[in-house]
């Protein structure tokens, strides 16, 4: 692979995100749910999602109770 090559394929990504990304997807013991089972646990969107909403969307609701 050419180096033009390597940087159309990284785009705007880290290269540390990019290289995650891809070692977990040439794991051939990982099938393409589990490599997006990881990568989301990686990633903490989750946790971030569950304190958005109690913080501020089950806030919002109780205060127009």
């Amino acid at each position: 692979m050419s180096t033009d090559e390597r940087r159309a394929l990284l785009g705007g990504l880290n290269w540390t995100v990019f290289t995650t990304v891809a070692r977990l997807a040439a794991d051939p013991s990982l099938d393409l749910p589990e490599v997006a089972a990881r990568l989301s646990r990686i990633a903490g969107f989750r946790p971030l999602g569950e304190m958005l909403e109690s913080h501020f969307l089950k806030r919002s609701e109780f205060l127009r109770c």
